[in-house]
C-alpha cells in the first residue's frame, strides 16, 4: 500500500473482484472515495497459467497512472491469443496493442 506523508495508507480496492468478494469496499470507494481503486494485471493467458503451476501473484494497475491502464489493456488482448506472437497475430490485434503502448507512453 502507498502512502503519502502525514496519511494513513490507502487500502487497495480490486474493481474486477468478483462482486460478492469485496462488495462494501467498492461500495465506500463510490460512496466515501475511501481507498486506492486498482485492477489486476495478468500475466498470461488462464489456461497457460493453469498448465505452468501455481499462479503468480498479480501486478497491481493503479487507475490513476494512465500508462498502467494500457498496460492492463494490452496484457488482455496478448491474452486473447496466448499462443500466437504479436508480429504474427491479426492485424487489428498489432494495431490496438501498438495504439495502447504509445498512448500508455504519453
Amino acid at each position: 500500500m502507498r502512502t503519502q506523508p502525514g496519511s494513513t495508507p490507502s487500502k487497495i480496492i480490486y474493481l474486477d473482484d468478483a462482486l460478492s468478494d469485496n462488495q462494501g469496499d467498492i461500495d465506500a470507494f463510490i460512496l466515501m472515495n475511501s481507498g486506492m481503486p486498482c485492477l489486476r494485471i495478468i500475466s498470461t493467458h488462464l489456461s497457460v497459467a493453469a498448465e505452468s503451476g501455481p499462479p503468480n501473484r498479480p501486478e497491481v494497475c493503479n487507475l490513476k497512472y494512465p500508462s498502467q491502464v494500457m498496460k492492463v489493456g494490452v496484457r488482455l488482448l496478448d491474452a486473447t491469443h496466448p499462443d500466437v506472437d504479436r508480429e504474427t497475430g491479426p492485424p487489428l490485434l498489432r494495431a490496438l496493442c501498438g495504439l495502447m503502448e504509445e498512448l500508455g507512453g504519453l
